[in-house]
C-alpha cells in the first residue's frame, strides 16, 4: 500500500478522473475545457515521470502503473472521439487490438520479473496520438492524413516493442 501512496504514483492515478471529465466534456462538445483538462493530463504524466526519475524511484508499481493508466486514457479518448468526433473505427479497433497485446505481453515479461520502459518510438507514437485526438476535437484540416501518420507510428513502436519482447523472452 505505501508503493501507491507515493506522489508519482497519485499523479498516475489523477488521470483516471481527468479521463472522466473529458469524456464528458466531449459529450458536450465544450472543446476549450477538453483541451485544458487533455493538458492537465499530460502535465501529470509529465510530471509522475520526472518525480519517479528524480527520487530514483522509476521502477516497480509505479511504471507498471503509468503504463496502465496511458492505455486506458489513449483507448477511452479513441473510443470517445470516435462516437463524438468520427474518428475512424478502423483506427479504434487496431489501437484497441494493439494495446491490448501490449497489456498481454507486460503481464507476461511481468510474471517473470521484467518490466518493459517506454522508449524513443513509444513517446513519440504517444506525441501523434496525442496530436491526433487534438486535431479531431477541434475538426482541424488535414485529421484524415493524421489518422495514418499515427497509425505509422503506433505501429512501428509496437514492432519495436515486441522486438524487445521478443531480446527478453529469449534470455528467460
Amino acid at each position: 500500500m505505501n508503493e501507491i501512496v507515493k506522489i508519482q504514483n497519485i499523479l498516475t492515478l489523477l488521470r483516471i478522473p481527468i479521463l472522466v471529465i473529458v469524456v464528458y466534456l466531449l459529450s458536450k462538445d465544450d472543446k476549450v475545457l477538453v483541451f485544458v483538462f487533455l493538458l492537465l493530463a499530460v502535465l501529470t504524466d509529465i510530471l509522475d515521470g520526472y518525480i519517479a526519475r528524480r527520487k530514483g524511484e522509476h521502477k516497480g508499481l509505479g511504471k507498471i502503473l503509468d503504463h496502465v493508466v496511458d492505455k486506458i486514457f489513449f483507448n477511452t479518448l479513441s473510443v470517445s472521439l470516435y462516437f463524438f468526433n468520427n474518428l475512424p473505427i478502423f483506427f479504434v479497433f487496431f489501437l484497441l487490438l494493439r494495446d491490448t497485446l501490449s497489456l498481454f505481453f507486460g503481464y507476461f515479461l511481468l510474471k517473470k520479473g521484467k518490466v518493459l520502459g517506454s522508449n524513443f518510438y513509444g513517446k513519440l507514437a504517444g506525441f501523434t496520438l496525442s496530436l491526433l485526438f487534438v486535431f479531431y476535437i477541434f475538426n482541424f484540416p488535414y485529421k484524415e492524413t493524421l489518422v495514418y501518420v499515427s497509425l505509422f507510428f503506433v505501429f512501428l513502436a509496437s514492432l519495436v516493442y515486441f522486438k524487445i519482447f521478443l531480446f527478453y523472452i529469449r534470455r528467460l
